[in-house]
């Protein structure tokens, strides 16, 4: 049987006495008051932190362990006065280096490595540098710095500039000088380029009338529609006005509303009907309108004038009244009877008259009363000599047509149209007789529409004279619009040579080689001017030796326009 050895017993606790007696106190001595507690530890700052770094680099003074008691302080100096090293830096220093470089404060570089701060607080007596206050920190930091010069690391000396070399210069220069003397010469290149060339715009060309190759473009025939509109502002007439040029003088076509559109579409069959399913929106109404108007005469327009009842009265005023020869008595409605025969018109009366209509008659009965009214207002305003008192710009709108018209001598015609039977009159334009009188009426006629008209250039290789209207006008009757006129390349060409740039072309340079009875070839040039369908230069097989005019340069083909021959 085994015993168990007892656990040893605790040592007792010493009494008060005997501690008292352990600390080198008299046993009646009372012992003192245990001292306060200290204060709860501050929260350590990131700066105090990055300053208690382990000792990396022994050599480094600011990675150096900081002494601390003075005595180790003291250890540390001895050697380094010894040595005659730098002195180290204190832990304040050290931190407010740290501090620096963490919370944005100044520190110079001394070299990529290693960086010292200011280990002094700035004098307040120093003067303040600019942007902050007290003295300038780097200035106090060179002071304490290593005398050696500081050496920026290479990414600091990346921005600086650099001079270029020498050669780099001098070429450039050379450059700059050759840019500048080419000015002059590009410019007068340009201008040779633009003079001689044969597109575009003629008028800068230096050379005269009787010089070979002279060009000049053709001014269009000024044209019109002149629109009449009731008191409810639909229109009651159409009236077609183009101008001779030259003294004065033109044409006034007379157009019925009834007549059919070239091209009709549901609910548009006559020109009133291209009115009326736009009559909401007059502006659009009036140019639709107008435009059905050119196509029917396969002419461009060039102006639209608005005619109602008090337009005209303001237009009659100045020559009024009118003195007519009315065809058929008039009943306007409101206790006004214009009689038949030679009458008199008032100014006030010649909008309604003309709105005028009778049962059962024909619209072209009605446009035989406008005849005699635009007839009566022409010929009063050339022999009142008041045409100036025509209301409007000189320059454009009713006034100069109707100064224009009133100053020559000029042609009054209806559309020429057939009639299409029907319930409701309508009448469809004869083809052949509108080409012939918009051939006889209007010079120089532009496209109604893109393509509607070809476009020829047309040169006299014979001599410098003018090109016989009838050419012209032979041209215009086959569809054409000449916008060019001048002399060839040479003179005394024999045979009449004509020019297409586009293949498409070539049945219609056919068709005008046989129409104008040339002999000469029908070629095709992809360099010819693009501004026109058809280059043709006349010789003697369509001139003979000498032109009919007799006078030098190119012919202006408004003196084919009516009054003129």
């Amino acid at each position: 049987m085994t015993s168990e050895t007892p656990p040893p017993s605790r040592r007792p606790r010493p009494g008060a006495d005997a501690r008292r007696r352990a600390l080198g106190l008299d046993e009646g001595e009372p012992v003192a008051a245990a001292p306060a507690a200290a204060p709860a530890a501050r929260r350590e700052s990131l700066r105090d932190s990055l300053a208690r770094i382990p000792d990396l680099a022994p050599d480094d003074p600011l990675l150096a362990p900081t002494p601390s008691t003075p005595a180790e302080a003291d250890a540390t100096e001895a050697p380094a006065a010894k040595n005659a090293a730098p002195a180290r830096p204190t832990t304040a220093a050290r931190k407010a280096a740290v501090g620096a470089a963490v919370g944005g404060g100044t520190a110079v570089l001394a070299d990529p490595v290693s960086f010292t701060a200011p280990t002094s607080p700035p004098d307040e007596a120093a003067p303040r540098y600019a942007g902050g206050s007290g003295a300038d920190p780097l200035a106090s930091t060179a002071a304490a710095a290593d005398p050696e010069p500081v050496v920026a690391p290479a990414t600091a000396r990346r921005g600086a500039r650099t001079k270029p070399p020498l050669w780099r210069r001098i070429v450039f220069s050379i450059v700059l000088l050759g840019l500048i003397a080419s000015i002059p010469v590009l410019g007068y290149t340009g201008y040779q380029l633009i003079s001689d060339s044969k597109e575009g715009d003629y008028t800068g060309s230096t050379l005269s009338p009787t010089d070979p190759g002279y060009e000049a473009p053709v001014d269009p025939t000024p044209t019109a529609v002149a629109i009449q509109y009731d008191d409810q502002h639909m229109p009651v007439g159409l009236t077609f006005l183009s101008l001779a040029g030259g003294d004065g003088g033109g044409s006034v076509i007379f157009v019925p509303l009834d007549t059919e559109v070239s091209e009709p579409s549901f609910g548009v069959d006559r020109l009133r009907t291209s009115y009326e399913v736009v009559a909401d929106r007059p502006a659009l109404a009036r140019e639709r309108l107008a435009s059905q108007v050119g196509r029917l005469l396969n002419v461009g327009v060039d102006e639209i004038i608005d005619l109602d009842n008090a337009g005209w009265e303001q237009l009659v005023a100045p020559v009024g009244p009118l003195t007519i020869d009315n065809p058929d008595q008039i009943d306007l409605g409101f206790g006004q009877v214009i009689p038949s025969g030679q009458t008199e018109l008032p100014a006030n009366l010649v909008g309604p008259f003309l709105a005028a209509t009778i049962d059962g008659e024909s619209d072209l009965n009605r446009l035989a009363r406008h005849e005699a009214v635009w007839t009566a207002w022409l010929d009063q305003l050339e022999s009142s000599g008041k045409a100036e008192a025509v209301p409007g710009e000189s320059s454009a709108g009713i006034s100069k047509f109707a100064k224009a018209l009133a100053s020559g001598p000029v042609t009054f015609e209806t559309l020429p149209v057939n009639s299409v039977p029907g319930l409701i009159p309508l009448f469809r334009i004869d083809k052949e007789a509108v080409n012939q009188l918009i051939t006889d009426t209007v010079a120089s006629p532009t496209a109604a529409v893109p393509g509607s008209r070809f476009t020829v250039r047309l040169l006299n290789g014979v001599s410098p004279d003018g090109i016989p209207s009838d050419l012209v006008r032979q041209i215009v009757g086959r569809g054409g619009a000449v916008t060019v006129l001048g002399n060839g390349p040479q003179f005394d060409t024999d045979k009449t040579e004509i020019v297409y740039a586009n293949p498409e072309d070539k049945d219609l340079a056919t068709l005008m080689a046989k129409s104008i009875g040339a002999t000469g070839k029908v070629r095709l040039d992809r360099e010819a001017p693009d501004t026109v369908d058809l280059t043709i230069v006349l010789g003697k097989d369509v001139l003979g030796d000498a032109t009919g005019s007799g006078q030098p340069g190119a012919t202006t083909p408004e003196t084919t326009a009516a009054g003129g021959n």
